[in-house]
């Protein structure tokens, strides 16, 4: 066994206050590296819960979608329509609750138009519902063309079709469908009116183009008003253009009286 050189320390055992800190140092490392260990794993498990936190607002985000709008057309459904109007119905209220008894201003007037596709069985029984839903979807495009877009565009079901005009009565609303510049035709009819909206659409069906028509009933809306009591009129109207020989925008003559 060799003799320890002289000034060699490594041998000798620590003791007393050194050997503590050095106790207390190991400690404190193991300490950190296992705060660190478990910081990282809380890291990664928070970043965890913000994908899947992300993940499931944007599922939200489409199943909300998928209740309130037509899959089809990609515009509002009836759902969706009404939920709009119970909005505005809500703000229209507090509105109202601010408005001063002096206060002689109209409240504000809406307009509801709904719309239908001229013999769209026959469209779907000739041409195919492929060209079917190609219809659908071109009249979807065509209204979101002639209404602002603050106004309410929505299928309704099937081949109808249903807008509610901002601000806008019934008139102002036929009056729209008299411009040229949405392909809108004017022609002279026998009821008093003088003159009657006609829309027609042309649409590519693969063996040539066909011509679409709509018939449609309008009847004004103050909102408070029981919603489904109005596009019941504006059904009415609806049906009275269909009885006139289609391809019409009737409007509703009954007056709405302000709640």
């Amino acid at each position: 066994m060799s003799e320890p050189k002289l000034g060699d320390f490594s041998n000798i055992p620590e003791t007393g206050v050194g050997a503590a800190e050095n106790a207390a140092e190991r400690i404190a490392r193991k300490i950190i590296e296992e705060h660190e260990i478990q910081y990282r794993k809380l890291e990664e498990e928070n970043a965890r819960l913000r994908a899947e936190n992300e993940r499931l607002k944007a599922e939200n985000k489409r199943l909300e979608e998928l209740s309130t709008h037509d899959p089809l057309t990609g515009i509002l459904n009836r759902r969706g329509v009404k939920e709009r109007v119970e909005l505005i119905n809500a703000v229209s209220q507090v509105e109202e609750e601010k408005r001063s008894r002096h206060d002689k201003r109209p409240k504000r007037k809406f307009s509801i138009l709904s719309l239908d596709i001229d013999h769209f069985k026959k469209v779907n029984d000739t041409y195919g519902h492929e060209i079917g839903d190609l219809v659908l979807k071109k009249v979807a495009e065509f209204l979101e063309t002639v209404t602002r877009k603050y106004d309410i565009v929505a299928r309704w079901g099937g081949e109808e079709f249903t807008v509610v005009f901002h601000e806008i009565d019934a008139q102002r609303a036929i009056n729209k469908f008299f411009s040229e510049e949405y392909r809108i035709k004017k022609y002279k009819d026998s009821d008093k009116s003088g003159n009657t909206p006609q829309i027609s659409l042309e649409v590519e069906a693969g063996r040539g183009k066909i011509e679409i028509t709509l018939s449609g009933g309008v009847t004004d809306y103050i909102p408070g008003e029981n919603f489904d009591d109005a596009v019941k009129r504006a059904d009415q109207a609806l049906y009275m253009s269909k009885k006139g020989g289609r391809n019409r925008i009737t409007k509703h003559e009954e007056t709405v009286q302000g709640k």
